[in-house]
């Protein structure tokens, strides 16, 4: 019996995982029509959707929405694409500490105020190796009052832009936004 190309690429990834529940049974490809190059493709691009859910992890107080843990999961996705093993995800103006191989909201942290102050007062985040933004839905900002899904804003004010820019490895700003 062969074994789709999802799970062989999970089997790659950060952590050690056995191969039966390495792919969320709802969201398993039928026999046969997984094409390994494609998955292989959409892993490098970040695109690859495995199914699996977060959590946070215990002990932590952080109320999620489903919509919102939805939106983590495709950001855990994308930070373990990327080789990421604690990724901090931007998700409606908060910052959450996420433990990619166990796919855990692991702490939560207050973003930096515009006062010059605040930001120098700041607590250093340590032992984060990939960036992700989830979006911002908050009633009010961009995203929500757009028609459709929210794009992958930039974060917003009081985040050091360009760092998160490395870390995410977005490319620069200016790059990003030169017409194609």
């Amino acid at each position: 019996m062969p074994i789709p190309g999802t799970i062989l690429l999970g089997l790659l990834s950060s952590g050690v995982r056995a191969i039966s529940g390495a792919i969320a049974p709802d969201r398993a490809p039928p026999h046969g029509t997984t094409d390994f190059q494609a998955l292989l493709r959409e892993a490098r691009n970040g695109t690859v959707e495995t199914g699996l859910p977060v959590t946070v992890a215990r002990g932590v107080d952080i109320e999620l929405s489903d919509e919102q843990l939805e939106r983590l999961a495709r950001a855990a996705d994308r930070a373990q694409s990327a080789g990421a093993t604690r990724a901090l995800v931007a998700i409606d103006g908060r910052l959450l500490e996420l433990d990619v191989a166990t796919r855990q909201i692991t702490a939560e942290h207050a973003p930096a105020d515009a006062d010059a102050q605040a930001t120098a007062n700041a607590a250093v985040i340590v032992g984060i190796d990939g960036v992700v933004d989830a979006g911002d839905r908050r009633a009010g900002t961009r995203a929500a009052n757009a028609d459709g899904p929210a794009p992958d804003a930039p974060p917003t004010s009081g985040w050091n832009r360009s760092l998160l820019d490395a870390l995410g490895g977005r490319g620069t700003l200016a790059e990003r936004e030169q017409p194609a």
